[in-house]
């Protein structure tokens, strides 16, 4: 195998700190594959988790456990980063490549304390705290955040963000200075692993009986946890209003729900399901609900980095409609390989979905246009070489 990266140091140590085992397997699993396979010596530290720690380790990474609460507490954050500047002392690791908030901060701090001088930082989306709108405890928090992220950044090497907004944000609040930021626009896909064909027709027929779903219905999708940023209730109501020429049609939800003040209650998903709306819990391999579907929605004002679930739609050649928000915007090239809809707009988005209901050469189209723009952009063949030249080099 030809070497990506050759510039690089060789056999170096690198520590991959996140936030969550699960997310490291699902955006992660190519990136640090690929450096095991080059010769490097790569650890996880992530939160334990039994299913996944055993194929991380499938592919060569070392795994270490590592608590990481979800929300701000004192004294839950400095153990993090106790723990963390314990770990890093006694390992000495080459590179410190931290993911989201909290292992960007307390790792950083860390990682500079225990000596280490290659701290690289990757933000992928701004989330709760950045979300416009937001209340007086959650603007505090904001401009806590932003302090810490401006203490930390000071000690990286390099930091990359998935999309321009957020990268000039950063850049334009003084939080980093512009000659350390770096766009490396999403983890990329797997055009292996998701492709148009890699669900049979047998499976797509017998997941549709699984749900109740005739074969001429067409299905709606949307792929996300339940949070009202991402636009759940939008994809509630936008179910209901729909007209289509008569046209059988569900819209599907596939999320988990999670705690936290945004998130959408098991209630309300439970008291929308209808005919025309089906909530279906999380599921692991998504790829034989995209299979399914004929139509991708996501209608979200989060402030996303890149969706993963649109880049693996698309990589499935299915249509996209998402919103012209910060991350989602630079997935779609509107009325190419679908639309882009104003956020929390829904008669735009119900308008943008009846187009495609009623076209189904249309969505054909814009499937195929969305296949090309994933590999063209997205591949994570392509992501791993910028992370490889623009970061560890």
């Amino acid at each position: 195998m030809e070497r990506i990266g050759k510039d690089m140091k060789k056999d170096m140590k690198i520590f991959f700190i996140i936030n969550c085992t699960f997310s490291a397997w699902l955006f992660r699993k190519g990136l640090m594959r690929t450096l095991v396979e080059q010769g490097h010596d790569v650890t996880l530290l992530a939160p334990y988790d039994s299913k996944y720690q055993e194929l991380i380790r499938k592919i060569g990474v070392k795994y270490v456990p590592l608590h990481v609460e979800r929300f701000f507490g004192p004294l839950s954050d400095i153990r993090l980063f106790f723990r963390l500047w314990r770990l890093l002392k006694k390992h000495q690791p080459d590179v410190v490549h931290n993911f989201t908030i909290k292992p960007n901060i307390y790792g950083t701090f860390a990682a500079r304390l225990a000596g280490i001088k290659k701290i690289i930082c990757t933000v992928t989306g701004l989330g709760d705290l950045f979300v416009e709108g937001a209340g007086f405890g959650l603007k505090l928090m904001r401009g806590i955040a932003s302090f810490m992220y401006k203490c930390a950044f000071a000690l990286c090497a390099k930091v990359s963000f998935q999309n321009d907004d957020d990268l000039n944000f950063f850049v334009n609040k003084k939080i980093i200075k512009k000659n350390k930021a770096v766009l490396i626009r999403s983890s990329g896909v797997d055009m292996v692993e998701f492709h148009p064909n890699v669900i049979s027709s047998e499976k797509q027929s017998w997941i549709r009986t699984e749900l109740g779903i005739d074969a001429d219905t067409i299905v709606v999708s949307m792929f996300a946890r339940a949070h009202w940023a991402k636009g759940v209730r939008e994809f509630v109501e936008a179910s209901k209003q729909i007209s289509s020429n008569n046209k059988k049609y569900i819209f599907l939800l596939v999320g988990w729900v999670e705690s936290g003040k945004m998130s959408v209650p098991k209630e309300y998903l439970l008291s929308e399901q209808s005919v025309y709306f089906q909530w279906i819990g999380f599921r692991e391999d998504v790829r034989s609900y995209l299979a399914i579907s004929n139509i991708i929605v996501l209608p979200s004002y989060y402030r996303e980095g890149i969706p993963r679930s649109l880049l693996e739609a698309m990589a499935m050649g299915k249509p996209i409609i998402t919103t012209d928000n910060i991350g989602c915007r630079e997935i779609v090239d509107d009325g190419v390989n679908g639309y882009l809809v104003p956020p929390k707009d829904v008669p735009a988005l119900k308008e943008s979905i009846s187009k495609l209901l009623d076209d189904s050469s249309k969505r054909e189209a814009f499937g195929n246009a969305s296949l090309a723009k994933v590999k063209r952009e997205f591949s994570e063949t392509m992501v791993i070489e910028q992370t490889f030249s623009l970061l560890y080099s």
